[in-house]
């Protein structure tokens, strides 16, 4: 099940690249690893466990981006002298929302097995508020990247940035499970394998 998993990640990455071809082979060699390694289910898996997977995940995430970003952008030495101190401020506040997403996706797996409309309101709310804040800090930010380098050079970042982003939620994505359907509720949580030699 993981290498089917695996493979369908790898295929989607494959059907993007005519929007990747900006990133360069280097980056995509940085970043594909970490794309297509087996998960886990979220929806499944504990809450201690979630949080080991998704602080893994995230520290993947940071190294890998800036080494990306690094390549990608091909900053003058005055450029990036310019573009990195607003960057590590700029990354601070997205951490702080990404801290807040983690949490969320962590509530949606503790109540997937006793999902109520009202909770799948709740949780689609707070996805929204972190999706436009999101977008707010990029609109205040990009105002601080063109005066710190050109208007070109902060829209080149953002692109690059979207394009990763994207490749980083398709991995995420294929670990979550989608939200049951009504009436029927959703499957019961899997039944623990009992230990070799246990009895039942």
């Amino acid at each position: 099940m993981c290498a089917m998993k695996a493979e369908r990640a790898r295929r989607k990455v494959i059907g993007m690249k005519p929007f990747l071809r900006g990133l360069g082979r280097a980056a995509l060699a940085l970043l594909f690893p970490m794309l297509v390694v087996p998960g886990m289910s979220l929806a499944a898996a504990s809450s201690d466990n979630i949080d080991t997977y998704l602080q893994l995940l995230r520290s993947d995430i940071r190294s890998q981006k800036t080494k990306i970003l690094a390549e990608a952008m091909d900053f003058s030495e005055a450029e990036s002298k310019a573009f990195w101190p607003v960057y590590r401020e700029y990354e601070l506040e997205q951490a702080a929302i990404g801290d807040e997403r983690a949490q969320l996706f962590k509530d949606y797996a503790a109540a997937y097995y006793t999902m109520t409309d009202e909770k799948a309101e709740e949780i689609m709310r707070r996805s929204f508020a972190l999706d436009k804040r999101h977008t707010e800090l990029r609109e205040r930010y990009f105002d601080r990247f063109e005066k710190a380098t050109s208007a070109r050079t902060a829209a080149r970042f953002y692109q690059i940035e979207a394009q990763v982003d994207a490749l980083v939620y398709i991995r995420f994505a294929a670990e979550v499970p989608f939200f049951p359907k009504p009436g029927n509720g959703a499957a019961p949580p899997p039944v623990p394998t009992p230990a070799p030699g246990k009895a039942n």
